[in-house]
């Protein structure tokens, strides 16, 4: 994992897992980073190894692992259909040569649609912006 550092402190939300990734990406503007050894686990391994019967949500903020999570997910997402709410950012997306928005139509092609926070309620979206950096995804009706 690698954890840039600003000023002599570390930069925790910045994190990354490095397997995979092409680079540092946008934590090149950092002065330093410090490599961890850190251990690594799917959702579905997890989900497993904790016998839990079912899985209704889960939020992946992960500075561009997205797509890794979500295929570390792929037995939990078929047979519990999860609602999903995903960080989802090009410029961490990149460093792991993955597009957010064929991320989004992956998504859509297995049934989720996608909705973003604006004015007190989600609204369903079409696509990812630059303005916005977080997305409901659900199978299941939004109640109001």
């Amino acid at each position: 994992m690698s954890l840039p550092y600003r000023r002599g402190l570390p930069v925790h939300g910045r994190a990354f897992v490095t397997d995979g990734a092409q680079g540092l990406g946008p934590n090149s503007e950092f002065a330093g980073e410090r490599r961890l050894n850190v251990r690594v686990s799917t959702v579905d391994a997890m989900v497993t190894a904790a016998a839990l019967p079912r899985v209704d949500f889960i939020k992946a903020d992960v500075e561009g692992a997205e797509p890794l999570v979500l295929a570390g997910a792929a037995r939990t997402l078929l047979r519990d259909r999860p609602t999903l709410l995903l960080e989802i950012e090009q410029r961490h997306l990149a460093k792991y040569g993955a597009d957010a928005d064929a991320l989004a139509d992956e998504l859509r092609r297995a049934g989720y649609s996608m909705f973003l926070w604006r004015d007190g309620d989600w609204r369903p979206v079409d696509r990812v912006t630059t303005a916005h950096r977080n997305y409901l995804f659900t199978v299941k009706p939004l109640e109001d």
